[in-house]
């Protein structure tokens, strides 16, 4: 599959979270948690009457990183919604200040979610060829999922990179050989329907 992939930088942002739990990565396991995420999220902001500043995204952990998850869980699927200097008064979000991210590889896709797969494999191997390492989990913003046809919805995913080497061997294995992306799992979810006009 042959994808278009840019490398930018992405601002700190002041978000409305809300984190649920998955027994693991793939469309089959997330799709269920993220559609009953979104709805939950978007409405409580609704209910408040605080506007989204710009597209929502989702991030992942595993559960670890995260205290108090159910058992039986490895992820923790954290959808984020960026609403500035806005206070929130909410038993069911949490404020949290996403930090600044230096460097992310991105690519747009459009269709149903269920073939993220596909293209995280090219994203994993464009940041392979061009001799990059990855940082964590994917990122998955929501730039357009409003229309009942799920085929249009719009996504950018993104995968966080570490900073650019000082030698050239710096971020290769003891032989030599760069880190492949394929020791990385991937997050990969089911969207929403909140609509967005502008990448994040």
């Amino acid at each position: 599959m042959s994808i278009d992939v840019v490398i930018k930088s992405v601002p700190a942002m002041r978000c409305a979270t809300m984190t649920r739990y998955a027994p693991d990565f793939g469309y089959e396991a997330l799709g269920p948690v993220h559609a009953l995420l979104w709805p939950e999220l978007l409405g409580e902001l609704a209910r408040l009457g605080v506007p989204l500043l710009g597209p929502s995204f989702a991030t992942y952990a595993d559960v670890s990183d995260v205290a108090r998850a159910p058992e039986g869980s490895t992820i923790a699927l954290t959808g984020a919604a960026p609403i500035g200097n806005a206070t929130l008064s909410s038993g069911l979000l949490a404020v949290v200040d996403m930090p600044a991210i230096e460097r992310v590889a991105t690519t747009v896709y459009r269709g149903l979610p269920d073939g993220f797969d596909v293209v995280y494999t090219a994203l994993g191997q464009w940041i392979d060829d061009a001799g990059e390492q990855m940082v964590g989990y994917s990122r998955e913003v929501n730039v357009a999922c409003d229309d009942p046809d799920m085929s249009t919805w719009l996504f950018e995913l993104q995968f966080e990179l570490a900073p650019r080497p000082l030698s050239p061997l710096a971020g290769f294995g003891a032989s030599g050989s760069p880190r492949k992306f394929s020791s990385v799992r991937n997050g990969r979810r089911l969207g929403h329907t909140e609509q967005h006009d502008e990448l994040g």
